[in-house]
């Protein structure tokens, strides 16, 4: 047995704590002599404290915790169970709270249109030090603090490259202002803020981007903080933000077999992932929905716009599909399955022209009804 003084160093608190816990019959001595009043307890019972410190920093009351240490393991757990669901609600609230900070600060998730797109802009506030270019390193864990790149989670979603323009002006679907990175989110129609944060460490400077979806418009989702290191301080133009591009003034190699019309069938990640005996996919990743290739290597892709269908014209050489505008030179192969021609093609966007890779391949497949255009 422990006199309470030792018993109040072994478990890290007052004598004066235990004395009010034992008075309010929260956790009491297990003997106390009568004709000294000295109390003793039993090492077992720092197990006792540290459940009572545990519930405290959870937020129950003195009257909850004398409850909870007094009654049986089922009351116990309704208890917790019951604590449980006030804390969620309470993240809840302090979520729609946080949002309400972002609309006061005029950092709020928008509706996306070009009136919001000039307001914003409008507002805009300088930053010298985040000028420049900026290389991704990867993604912290949960709860984890920034101990070097080595200790970075990976991922294929993140933008590989950020160029922060003078001014704010826009890179591909983001622009910036002070402490603020936004970007647009065409399939949401949103705005969507990301607040950043620039360090250093070891000698270079990092910028802390605490990244925020789309997702973060349901009440439970969580902000991925991604890291980037600074590569230079140029002020850099829109034009020298498009570090990849290809030659498409390739010549002319006849296809005999590409001539004709194809639609889109479905989108896979790698062409080995094509199978096509599984369903293709419903959701169609871009507005193009059929191509059409001419035998003087012409390539009309067709658009669906709000006005209906319409034609843009590129070409195409033996192997490749040829973009001008975007200079997007694209692959192409062949599959065949119990008599049905497909199309496997490089699907380049953005992530090509800033970042210089490939994620998506488009599918087609040989048009059922090729006298349609």
């Amino acid at each position: 047995m422990l006199k309470i003084n030792e018993f109040a160093k072994l478990c890290g608190v007052t004598v004066h704590t235990l004395r009010y816990y034992d008075k309010c019959n929260i956790l009491c001595p297990r003997e106390t002599d009568p004709s000294s009043g000295y109390r003793y307890y039993h090492p077992e019972q720092k197990k006792d404290v540290e459940t009572i410190l545990t519930l405290k920093d959870l937020g129950f009351s003195l009257e909850d915790i004398r409850t909870y240490m007094n009654e049986s393991i089922q009351v116990r757990r309704v208890m917790i169970g019951r604590k449980k669901r006030e804390i969620e609600h309470h993240i809840h609230y302090e979520k729609d709270q946080i949002r309400t900070i972002h609309a006061l600060c005029g950092q709020d998730i928008l509706a996306l249109s070009k009136e919001t797109l000039q307001n914003v802009k409008s507002q805009f506030e300088d930053d010298p030090d985040v000028i420049g270019r900026w290389d991704y390193c990867g993604y912290l864990p949960p709860d984890a603090e920034f101990t070097g790149e080595e200790n970075l989670l990976q991922d294929n979603y993140s933008i590989p490259v950020l160029f922060f323009l003078p001014g704010g002006e826009e890179v591909w679907f983001y622009f910036w202002s002070r402490g603020v990175f936004y970007h647009t989110h065409d399939s949401t129609n949103l705005l969507i803020p990301n607040p950043y944060e620039i360090f250093e460490y070891n000698g270079e400077t990092y910028l802390r981007l605490f990244w925020m979806t789309e997702a973060i418009t349901v009440p439970d989702a969580k902000e991925t903080i991604r890291i980037y290191r600074k590569t230079d301080s140029r002020r850099y133009d829109k034009i020298e933000t498009r570090l990849f591009h290809d030659k498409t003034d390739l010549p002319f190699v006849p296809d005999p077999r590409l001539v004709g019309t194809w639609d889109v069938y479905t989108f896979v990640y790698k062409p080995e992932n094509f199978d096509p005996r599984r369903q293709p996919s419903t959701r169609m990743r871009g507005m193009f929905d059929r191509i059409r290739c001419t035998e003087d290597g012409a390539l009309f892709m067709r658009m669906r716009s709000s006005v209906g269908h319409v034609e843009m014209e590129h070409h195409y050489t033996n192997g490749y599909f040829l973009n001008d505008y975007d200079h997007f030179a694209e692959h192409y192969e062949y599959r065949e399955h119990k008599g049905t021609d497909y199309l496997i093609s490089e699907y380049k966007t953005g992530n090509y022209s800033y970042g210089g890779t490939v994620d998506i391949y488009c599918v087609f497949r040989r048009s059922t009804a090729e006298s349609e255009s």
